[in-house]
């Protein structure tokens, strides 16, 4: 019962991509707080950079209260390849 929304977001456009671009978007999970956490993310076409991002996200109740990171979000973040 918890949601992810976004709080604030740094991206840096590094070369331009199309419609039809295939891109692998790769994601590290920074640090996780009582209710924020921070992502790092970046998008490359092949070997490529795209696009890189800094994300702050906050977790709230599925009605949109603030919330406490769920039990365990952060190891489980952490150790999907």
């Amino acid at each position: 019962g918890f949601q992810i929304v976004l709080v604030e977001l740094t991206a840096r456009y590094h070369t331009p991509s199309g419609l039809h671009d295939l891109l692998t978007i790769e994601t590290e999970v920074g640090e996780v707080k009582r209710a924020t956490s921070r992502w790092h993310q970046t998008a490359h076409r092949g070997g490529e950079l795209i696009a890189s991002l800094d994300v702050k996200a906050a977790f709230t109740t599925l009605d949109g209260k603030p919330s406490r990171a769920p039990e365990g979000f952060a190891e489980a973040a952490r150790s999907v390849v």
